[in-house]
Order: C-alpha cells, then structure tokens, then sequence
C-alpha cells in the first residue's frame, strides 16, 4: 500500500490535508457508530429469535402460528449470528483505522509543527541578512567594496531562498505521500 502512496503523491495544499484530516476523522467517527448499531441489531436479533422461540413453545399458541414463530427464530437466530459476527469484525476494523488516524494526525502536527520552526527561521535569516546588507550599505554606494558585498547578500540570499522553497517541497512532497497512504488505509478499511 505505500507503495501506491508512493507511485502518486501529487503535491496538495496544506489547508486541503487538514479539510482531509477533519473529513477522515468524521469518517471514523461514524464507522464507530456504525459498528455500535450493527452490534446492536445483532442482539436484538438475537433476543427476537429467543422471544420468537419461547412464543412458538407456549402451550395453546396455534400450530400454524406456532409453526411460524419457530421458523421466523430460526431466521432470526442465524441472522443475528451473522450479523453478530460481522459486528466483531467492524469493531476490530474501526479499531486499526482508530489506532492508525491518531497516529497519522499526532505525526503530522509534529511535522506541521517542524515545518513552521524551518520556515519562520530561514524567513528570520532572510529578514535579518536584508536588514544587516541595508544597514552596512548606507552611504557606501560609490566604496569599492559595495559591490562585493551586493555580490555576497545575493549569493546569501540566492542560498536561502533555495533552502527555503526546498523545505516547502520536501514538506510538500511528504506530507502527500502520507495523506494518500492514510486516505488508502481508510478506504480499504470501510471498504471491507
């Protein structure tokens, strides 16, 4: 599976992934739900079947009725089974994909988080590198060293700015390699 995640990881903005984020959570939300009230119906199911049985065995219950009662638990019974069945396998499901969003979430707000630290501080070198060219460079338009350090604030920020647009694509490019992966995860998740 992360290899598909890996094959086709399109760059996404940020605020698409959290939209995802909070979309995948209400998902998982309602599969839980889901599970609670397929567990539920396989009880009472379960508990019809068991009324339907004792109805069919009360003396003076019509053959014919009685007949029906017993064949209608029957369905009933093997129903609920079933479904009961089903029930323990949803709740096993919900509780992988439960286990593995909290761990997708918690991990990209620790990256998110890492990734505001490296923007804000090269944004703070660059601001800081402008300031000290301008305040070295008052006055000094017509010095002969003017111009080699013009050349040195260009190659300095030439060099941050290529650090800084390069954090934005490894950012970029991880977090929708993982957003695919989790978004395959739940889908192969609900569609079991």
């Amino acid at each position: 599976m992360a290899s598909a995640a890996a094959n086709f990881a399109p760059a996404v903005d940020r605020n698409e992934v959290h939209r995802s984020a909070k979309a995948l959570e209400q998902i998982n939300t309602l599969f839980h739900d889901y599970c609670h009230a397929t567990s539920v119906t396989a009880t009472v199911q379960k508990k019809l079947a068991k009324a339907l049985k004792e109805a069919s065995n009360v003396k003076g219950t019509h053959p014919t009725a009685a007949n029906m009662f017993s064949a209608a638990a029957t369905i009933f019974e093997g129903v609920g089974e079933v479904q009961s069945k089903f029930a323990k396998l949803c709740e096993r499901e919900y509780e992988g994909l439960s286990s593995e969003l909290k761990k997708w979430f918690k991990k990209m707000n620790k990256e998110d988080r890492q990734h505001d630290e490296l923007v804000y501080s090269l944004q703070a070198k660059l601001k800081s590198t402008t300031q000290g060219y301008e305040k070295k460079m008052k006055g000094r338009f017509m010095e002969s060293t003017a111009a080699s350090d013009h050349s040195q604030y260009i190659n300095t920020l030439n060099n941050l700015t290529a650090e800084l647009s390069q954090a934005r694509e490894i950012y970029s490019e991880s977090l929708s390699s993982k957003h695919i992966r989790i978004l395959l995860i739940t889908g192969g998740t609900v569609g079991r």
